[in-house]
């Protein structure tokens, strides 16, 4: 089976979230026997051109920013189109796999790869669909519903959006995603905020990873763990916070924060900031760690840390606000928390620190649950399922 994935960023330019995912789910499926080519885009004409990372192949195009007028061109980028309309002639695949289009690819990606291919799928990594920005819960309650937490109207796009606000936006968007064949969304969280707002044909496949990988190498420090980007929808200040809280009881704890050393609250003596490290190096600092703490305040769809802390035999923190809480089984593999709550959370980082045998059990059964319930192969498999489903009918 042929595959033509597109992504606006991709590595090494993007080394974000769905990139990551995207080009774990690449060699996945060129390892079950499938030919792929990636399509990708760039703003740095210097960076245009053919690129190989482990052998996936990778076609990057040139595009202009969007500028003042995003929310009218991520539409239609003529300027784009024209140029990914000969990969897909050339290319010719049974099936294209969109993975982000909102910012350099524009939703006439959809129309133009339906001339070139048999099926056409999007996976929805986060929110663009229906509202540009992080969804933040409007009752920062867990357990609310996502018709009551994240039905966005259009005054709040008109609020988040200001001057570059498009009121037909979300009308065009619909009416280009029902030429999909099917959505993905990377979790049930992110499906139902997607679907309260009036998308359909949403499925879910939540992201896998490659357990084997990841082995547990180290007796972990009383050391609390963040990985991720260091802003607040994240949570990082509240963890910062928090741990505040929780090293009044525990001295020796220490807090790692990766992801940005420009970030400076809190750091001293407990607290470590280091900028974002190679695959390697952050195989040791999981390693090292005894807990991962990941409180966002907003709808994290499903964050690929949470996998990776799991995969390494370590509890997890994690928000209630999002997918966390259907990868972290509360009170087996970790715990789900509401990130609004600072206490909570450092009772949390308390209880874990003080008690290793807890966390290790905890990191363990996690372990477990990742090979059975979120690894690569399942996504990969769950993935051509559907490919087979589209290109066979």
């Amino acid at each position: 089976m042929k595959v033509l994935f597109i992504l606006d960023e991709f590595l090494p330019e993007n080394s974000g979230g769905a990139a990551n995912v995207a080009f774990a789910l690449a060699k996945g499926l060129m390892v079950a026997g499938n030919e792929l080519l990636v399509v990708t885009a760039t703003h740095d004409p210097e960076k245009v051109g053919k690129l190989k990372i482990d052998n996936v192949q990778i076609e990057i195009i040139f595009s202009k920013p969007f500028g003042r007028f995003r929310n009218w061109k991520n539409l239609k980028n003529r300027g784009i189109l024209r140029q990914a309309s000969s990969f897909l002639k050339d290319f010719n695949p049974d099936v294209v796999h969109i993975h982000t289009l909102h910012h350099r690819f524009s939703y006439g990606i959809i129309s133009l790869a339906k001339k070139f291919s048999k099926a056409v799928v999007l996976t929805l990594h986060d929110s663009q669909t229906i509202y540009n920005g992080k969804l933040y819960p409007k009752r920062k309650i867990c357990g609310v519903s996502p018709a009551a937490n994240y039905k966005i109207t259009w005054l709040d796009r008109l609020k988040r959006d200001g001057l570059a606000f498009n009121p037909f936006q979300g009308f065009f968007i619909k009416k280009a995603l029902k030429k999909i064949d099917k959505i993905f969304a990377v979790s049930n969280a992110l499906k139902g905020a997607i679907e309260v707002n009036g998308i359909s044909n949403v499925e879910v496949i939540h992201n896998g990873i490659e357990v084997k990988e990841r082995e547990i190498l180290e007796t972990p420090e009383r050391n609390v763990l963040f990985a991720g980007r260091v802003d607040d929808a994240k949570g990082v200040k509240v963890l910062v916070k928090a741990f505040s809280i929780a090293g009044s009881e525990i001295p020796d704890a220490t807090l790692t924060i990766i992801g940005d050393d420009d970030f400076k609250a809190g750091q001293g003596e407990n607290i470590k900031i280091l900028p974002w490290q190679g695959r390697e190096e952050m195989k040791k600092l999981f390693a090292k760690a005894m807990v991962v703490a990941l409180p966002s305040l907003y709808l994290d769809p499903f964050p690929t840390v949470n996998l990776e802390a799991m995969a390494a035999g370590k509890p997890v923190i994690g928000t209630c606000f999002g997918g966390t809480k259907e990868a972290v089984s509360n009170n087996e593999t970790g715990y789900i928390i509401n990130p609004y709550n600072e206490k909570e959370l450092a009772d949390k980082i308390v209880d874990l620190l003080k008690n290793p045998e807890k966390a290790t059990a905890f990191g363990k059964a996690g372990r477990t649950r990742i090979k059975e319930f979120f690894s690569l192969e399942k996504q990969v498999q769950e993935t051509l399922a559907w490919y087979k489903k589209f290109i066979e009918e």
